[in-house]
């Protein structure tokens, strides 16, 4: 009886191997891994009209803003060096946060451009980035001297430990990367199957 359940199991794995190995017998390519690899990257996805008017959109001025995070890192000490008071060096900061943050979409926008897949892995990866990039600053802003947030967490004399709004952003932020990567591996999945 085990002899004959392990020969089924058998069979049906010979039989998955076929199912997926058959459609690609012309590439010379020996593991099914880059098989899969060398198939994803040349079946793009169709995009429509909408989609692609708002995503040139979305480059342009993606990118627009993003030469302003390369004027200010450049000229950062300039900027830093003639700040008088905590407030001015605290709105350089949410600044720089900012521009980083578009930066990040414009790299992002552009995978998708290039790949012409709306799902890819640059894409939930940048998005983590900019998802943990925003949490930890709700927590390194509020340690600069007179840094003020509307929702603070864990106030103590004018002291506390997080910027609420900042924290709820990135959290939400990373919880919609975590889609983005299960957008990825159902598309990749149809994309085999197909």
């Amino acid at each position: 009886m085990k002899e004959e359940k392990d020969e089924i199991i058998l069979i049906n794995e010979l039989e998955n191997k076929r199912v997926i190995i058959e459609p690609f017998e012309s590439d010379e390519i020996n593991s099914q891994d880059s098989v899969i690899i060398y198939r994803e990257a040349e079946k793009p996805v169709r995009l429509t009209l909408g989609f692609k008017i708002l995503l040139g959109l979305g480059i342009f001025l993606s990118g627009i803003n993003s030469v302003f995070f390369f004027y200010f890192i450049v000229h950062w000490r300039q900027e830093v060096t003639n700040i008088t008071e905590p407030f001015e060096f605290t709105k350089k900061l949410n600044n720089l946060l900012f521009y980083s943050i578009i930066l990040l979409c414009f790299i992002m926008l552009v995978s998708i451009a290039i790949s012409k897949r709306p799902f890819n892995s640059a894409l939930y990866r940048l998005g983590v980035a900019i998802g943990v990039l925003v949490t930890a600053v709700a927590f390194i802003f509020p340690r600069f001297k007179g840094y003020k947030a509307a929702f603070k967490i864990f106030s103590v004399k004018g002291h506390f430990l997080a910027n609420g709004d900042y924290l709820i952003i990135g959290l939400l932020i990373l919880v919609m990367a975590l889609l983005m990567r299960y957008g990825y591996k159902y598309q990749s999945n149809s994309d085999m199957t197909i």
